[in-house]
Parts: C-alpha cells; sequence; structure tokens
C-alpha cells in the first residue's frame, strides 16, 4: 500500500513530460545569436491555439552576408535599377531587396530532417524573463572565414516543411532573422 502513493506521483510527473504534437500552424520563434566564431541556431514551433509543439518535417537553412556600407548598398540599387530601366528612386522596398540579393553572399546552406523526437524542453531567459520552451536547436554553425564576415550584417532565413499526415497536410513555413557577425 505504501507504493501506490509513489506510482500516483511517478505517473504524474511523466504525465508532464509528454510535448505538445499538434501540427503547426506557425513558426513561433526564431532565434539567431553570434557565439565566438559562430552562430547559434534555433525555432520554436507553435499549432493553432499558440501553444509550442513539435512535428517531423525538414527545414532548410540559409545564412547570407549583406553590405553594411550605404555606398555599396546604393550601387547595388543603381545597378538593379539600371538593370530593369527605371530610376533608382522609383524602385520599391521588394526591388531594394531583390538589389541587395545580388550582392549577398551566401556562407551556409543546409538542410536538416527533423524528427519531433528531437525536439527538447528547455529554459531560456534570465530573472524575470526567464521562460519554459519547446526548441529544435541547430547547434553552433562556425564561420567558413572568420575575416570575410568580420563587420558585415546577416540574414538567416529558415524554411520549414511540416511532413503530411494522414489527416494533415503539408505545409511550409518560412522565418527570417538579421543579425551582426
Amino acid at each position: 500500500m505504501k507504493r501506490i502513493p509513489f506510482l500516483v506521483l511517478a505517473m504524474a510527473i511523466l504525465s508532464g513530460c509528454s510535448m505538445n504534437t499538434n501540427p503547426p500552424d506557425y513558426i513561433k520563434q526564431f532565434t539567431v545569436y553570434k557565439e565566438g566564431d559562430g552562430i547559434i541556431i534555433y525555432f520554436i514551433l507553435a499549432d493553432k491555439s499558440g501553444q509550442m509543439t513539435t512535428y517531423d518535417g525538414e527545414a532548410n537553412i540559409e545564412v547570407r552576408t549583406t553590405p553594411t556600407d550605404f555606398d555599396e548598398i546604393r550601387r547595388a540599387e543603381k545597378n538593379f535599377a539600371e538593370d530593369v530601366g527605371i530610376g533608382v528612386d522609383y524602385l520599391s522596398k521588394e526591388a531594394r531587396k531583390q538589389a541587395l540579393r545580388k550582392v549577398e553572399n551566401v556562407v551556409f546552406k543546409q538542410e536538416y530532417a527533423i524528427r519531433k523526437e528531437d525536439f527538447v524542453k528547455t529554459r531560456i531567459g534570465r530573472g524575470m524573463l526567464q521562460q519554459d520552451v519547446i526548441i529544435y536547436s541547430l547547434g553552433r554553425i562556425p564561420y567558413p572565414s572568420p575575416e570575410s564576415v568580420k563587420g558585415r550584417k546577416g540574414i538567416a532565413e529558415l524554411v520549414y516543411i511540416a511532413k503530411a499526415a494522414p489527416d494533415v497536410e503539408s505545409r511550409e513555413f518560412t522565418a527570417e532573422e538579421t543579425f551582426y557577425f
């Protein structure tokens, strides 16, 4: 009889350890930050109710450097405007992004097979901002050449493709994060 309270306690603890496996509805958080001569990348998925979730899928990551020098940016925009035959002052926000894409350098590109079992519960933040989360971490990604990216702006792009299931269609989600090397 003394074992019954222990079993109830053990079942309560174990039932709290299961993670939500509902299909994702969006990328709740995509985080990239500098660490040493590399970057750390992780993301959090959320279901329709906004709760963090785990799900099988595929993640495609691309990290690019982009110019930070105003003259270099202006030159890229001018060249793009000449290519499409309009004045640089008439470029839309999307056209300006396309102009920068022509001078960006891809420094890292990788596809990852994501398994829901590889998501982890952890705690992020400090003090009053600390929170429990369910994340998928891609770990630390070293720079290909630290000198080639020093002082430049980086853009990391995540495309997450949730696998189809018997009652769920495959879906694609994207997120982008800007950081400095």
